[in-house]
């Protein structure tokens, strides 16, 4: 299994998301992994500039300079007007390390990061270390794949820790941090968050419902991001979320349910290599696409048993069901009704056969 950019340098990625569902073009642009490291020279160097350039060097090279700046952006305005999650702080970041990539970034700016990762409890540091690392994972782009190992050897081990320990009040911070770092990206530059989010199973013994949500709710986030490209690692997850159906939170079961439904849309990948196949081979426009069209069905026969052994299992449900309401009273208890519920689940997960 490829672990480190230095061992995945010959891989070409493909940044453009919309490029090979349904078919592929002509021609498109890849990028290939920079291997070359530099320590002396900027990737981005304008001789006109260079007095500024190396000015700002030297500013950004002190340690102070990013405690007094972190600590302004952090500061409450006001006490009614609650500090969102600023894009433009977010590109502040991303030119910043694309321009001088880690020249300054570890001896100043993460001790302070730091501190404001694992500060849970202060929303405007949470919101600040949200955007500096989601400029940070956008602006290394192109950093040196020797560069880009050192980096997710910090990044993983600190997002793993926020993700599961953010509170309810900065969540939606973390949540627009991954959104921007990886939207229009491709999935292999991303494998350290794929990793972490979608390894986050439910814990039957957790009595906190926003616990299990939040997974929930950030696995939904990838699974939007990524799509069709993550359909491989998706298996394991559909099963695991087809045997907690019955879970006793119904927000839970919610999110259950909409990451279900979009698991199925994933799922269905046409990837032709142009249009002009599609319309010979399946013969769309000529038949109008109703008989041919089932050929992108994406119910595999994995997925077709676990739909089996849902049914069979809500049979069950229902049944006990029946008979808790016609036990005595005293009696009722010992069989619960959990078929409703579940029912609910199906029809709200269900609507992805009508959606597509």
């Amino acid at each position: 299994m490829i672990r480190t950019f230095s061992e995945q340098k010959d891989i070409l990625y493909l940044d453009n998301s919309y490029y090979g569902w349904l078919s592929w073009p002509d021609t498109l642009k890849l990028y290939k992994q920079n291997t070359i490291t530099n320590n002396t020279q900027l990737p981005y160097y304008d001789p006109t500039s260079k007095e500024a350039l190396y000015y700002i060097l030297h500013v950004f090279s002190m340690p102070g300079y990013w405690k007094q700046l972190l600590g302004f952006m952090s500061m409450e305005i006001s006490r009614t007007n609650n500090e969102v999650f600023s894009t433009a702080h977010v590109k502040f970041f991303k030119y910043i390390f694309q321009l001088f990539e880690d020249q300054f970034l570890y001896h100043c700016i993460l001790p302070i990061l730091k501190e404001f990762c694992f500060n849970f409890q202060e929303k405007h540091q949470q919101r600040v270390a949200a955007e500096m690392i989601s400029g940070l994972i956008r602006g290394s782009r192109h950093w040196p794949a020797e560069k880009l190992d050192k980096l997710w050897e910090w990044l993983k081990p600190t997002l793993k820790t926020v993700l599961q320990n953010v509170i309810q009040q900065s969540v939606d911070n973390w949540i627009s941090c991954i959104q921007y770092a990886c939207v229009n990206r491709d999935s292999r530059r991303y494998k350290p968050i794929i990793n972490i989010v979608l390894h986050e199973v439910l814990d039957p013994r957790c009595e906190s419902f926003y616990t299990e949500t939040k997974k929930l709710n950030f696995i939904s986030i990838v699974l939007n991001l990524f799509n069709w490209r993550i359909r491989d690692n998706v298996d394991d997850l559909l099963k695991h979320y087809f045997n907690n159906f019955n879970h006793p939170y119904i927000y839970v079961r919610e999110s259950l349910a909409l990451n279900i439904n979009e698991i199925i849309k994933l799922k269905w990948h046409i990837g032709e290599a142009n249009a002009e196949t599609i319309l010979t081979q399946y013969s769309v426009l000529e038949k109008g696409g109703l008989d041919e069209i089932i050929k992108y069905n994406p119910i595999t026969v994995e997925m077709q048993e676990l739909f089996d052994n849902l049914e069979k299992q809500m049979n069950v449900w229902k049944e006990e069901k029946d008979k808790a309401v016609t036990l005595p009273d005293e009696l009722r208890a010992s069989f619960p009704i959990v078929y409703d519920p579940e029912a609910l689940n199906v029809i709200e997960w269900g609507g992805v056969f009508i959606t597509m």
